[in-house]
């Protein structure tokens, strides 16, 4: 249910950003990594969700997902960001967010140190349905192609 949530937030602040219209990255073929770690102030959670969760995704950017996700458009309902620092080469901002499911408020940082590899940090307080949540992700990616194949623009593939 957290991850489900915290995907939510992620993906409706990911509208909320305001960047450059050209990428600081090559357009094509992705594979993004994504470490997060769940911690409920308090509680001890089991094992299987105390450890980091890791997911490996291929991704199809093209000039229309950029514009898309980073560039502008409509800001996602109830969410805001505020801070916001562009560099060449660096994004970071803080997000709030406030649905009827839950309210979540966090810190987004990314860098480009190439033009072919990404990496950054999601810190996310969330709270949901009278608990607090801590999420923290580590995102790493790195450039394959110019050719995406078979993976579409607006369809992510998980990898196994």
């Amino acid at each position: 249910m957290v991850m489900k949530i915290l995907a939510g937030v992620l993906a409706a602040g990911a509208l909320a950003f305001v960047g450059p219209e050209k990428p600081p990255m090559k357009l094509g073929l992705w594979s993004t990594q994504v470490s997060t770690s769940v911690k409920v102030p308090g509680m001890d959670l089991p094992p299987g969700m105390s450890t980091p969760k890791e997911v490996k995704v291929k991704a199809c950017l093209t000039q229309a997902t950029w514009t898309k996700q980073m560039g502008g458009g409509p800001q996602a309902a109830g969410c805001k960001t505020s801070g916001e620092v562009w560099t060449p080469n660096s994004y970071a901002s803080d997000i709030s967010c406030e649905t009827p499911q839950a309210n979540a408020t966090g810190h987004i940082a990314v860098r480009w140190p190439d033009m072919e590899h990404s990496e950054g940090t999601v810190h996310m307080e969330i709270d949901a349905s009278g608990q607090h949540v801590v999420t923290d992700s580590v995102v790493t990616s790195r450039f394959l192609s110019a050719d995406c194949g078979g993976v579409r623009p607006e369809k992510p593939e998980v990898e196994r």
